[in-house]
């Protein structure tokens, strides 16, 4: 959040509403954007739509393009982050991002991505990366995790014993599609 540069009253972007785009969705709203996820899975939007945001089925690139950008007001949302790290998603973040936008990819994979470089000069984009955070983001992660305990508890798709962690981490292996977050818990 704090690289991105959310601010209040932002229309926000982001692709893939897993665990990771649910909790950007979640912590930019916390900060008064509006959020549009954007996913394959009927069954994530409809997380993120029962946690405040809007949502929309990824099937066609340029359509997502043209409705994202008619979300955010016709010129393109100041803000899109990528939680998927694949190609289509992130060409079709910095085709449609405003001029003067940011790009924010969190999303990670050995996939090589192509753009168009005069894209970044001619729209004056910001690219960033997003990966490990500094112990000052860590706390306000805990500190956010601590104050709405109920509103990310939907986040939980199975919670498993200590002595089964194994077991949590085979059915999250396996069940990637399904699986939001999986707990272990100390009993």
């Amino acid at each position: 959040m704090r690289r991105s540069g959310v601010s209040a009253g932002e229309r926000v972007v982001v692709f893939g509403a897993g665990p990771i785009g649910q909790a950007v969705h979640m912590l930019a709203r916390d900060r008064g954007a509006a959020t549009l996820l954007v996913d394959r899975l009927p069954n994530r939007l409809d997380l993120g739509i029962a946690t405040g945001a809007e949502g929309m089925h990824w099937d066609d690139r340029d359509r997502v393009i043209d409705a994202c950008r008619d979300w955010a007001g016709g010129e393109g949302p100041p803000l899109v982050i990528d939680a998927t790290g694949a190609p289509d998603p992130i060409r079709a973040a910095v085709d449609m991002v405003a001029s003067a936008g940011r790009v924010a990819i969190v999303g990670m994979s050995a996939e090589e991505v192509p753009l168009r470089i005069g894209t970044f000069t001619e729209k004056e984009l910001d690219l960033l990366g997003v990966s490990c955070a500094n112990p000052e983001d860590f706390a306000d992660a805990v500190g956010f995790v601590e104050g709405h305990g109920e509103e990310l508890e939907p986040l939980i798709t199975r919670r498993f014993p200590l002595e089964r962690a194994p077991e949590a981490l085979d059915y999250a292996m396996h069940n990637p599609a399904e699986v939001m977050k999986v707990v272990v818990t100390g009993s």
